[in-house]
């Protein structure tokens, strides 16, 4: 396992964040015999990772296998097939109103002591909800 582990350093491949279960596969011994472990995954290299900066990985529910499927997806997409009504677009008109550049400019402060990449995330969700 740490030779695995040696090849995604050297090649700058980063564990892409999860929803769902935290394992994917199960060895189905009964009772407390039982064994759960995350061995499916994604990776990515940083610069990935920053051009796609809302994708997941979502743990999918297996009930043939044991290995659970996992999907990769954007929250953004996620969001859209999971919630009713429309996905969200910057509407021009939202300029025109005078508290619209006090909305945007409080929901892209604070968020300390998160990576970039979560800020962002979390900053551009805020602005959303608050638009």
């Amino acid at each position: 396992m740490r030779g695995f582990k040696d090849v995604l350093d050297v090649c700058g491949l980063k564990d892409l964040a999860f929803n769902g279960f935290p394992f994917t596969w199960c060895d189905r011994r009964l009772g407390n015999q039982n064994t759960w472990i995350r061995l499916d995954k994604g990776v990515a290299t940083i610069d990935w990772i920053l051009r796609f900066p809302s994708s997941r990985i979502h743990h999918l529910d297996a009930f043939q296998s044991d290995h659970k499927p996992i999907l990769l997806i954007s929250d953004y997409e996620a969001k859209r097939f999971y919630q009713k009504g429309r996905p969200f677009h910057f509407e021009a008109m939202w300029l025109k109103d005078k508290t619209c550049e006090g909305v945007i400019k409080e929901s892209w402060s604070g968020c300390p002591g998160l990576s970039p990449l979560r800020m962002v995330s979390m900053k551009l969700n805020t602005c959303q909800d608050n638009l």
